[in-house]
């Protein structure tokens, strides 16, 4: 396994919860940072390019998660499911 590609000046400052409003469940090329994301259950979420920070991501589902290139920096896990994750 290689360590995540990711350049900071290419990444712009976002929230996850922008992955809720598009329609394939994406989120590429972005920084997120104190958020809460606590109780989500998300069906098939992609992040390409993405770092988050200090967020909490407690009792959430993500089934079929796939991650390319992501860094989480201080993040809660808590109580999450990751059926099927890549």
């Amino acid at each position: 396994m290689q360590d995540p590609r990711i350049i900071p000046a290419e990444l712009t400052t976002g929230a996850f919860f922008d992955i809720l409003a598009d329609e394939d469940h994406s989120l590429s090329y972005i920084q997120v940072s104190e958020e809460d994301m606590s109780h989500q259950h998300i069906d098939h979420p992609m992040l390409d390019h993405v770092h988050f920070e200090n967020v909490r991501f407690t009792a959430s589902q993500f089934e079929r998660l796939d991650l390319t290139d992501a860094v989480f920096i201080n993040c809660d896990f808590s109580n999450c499911q990751f059926e099927k994750a890549s």
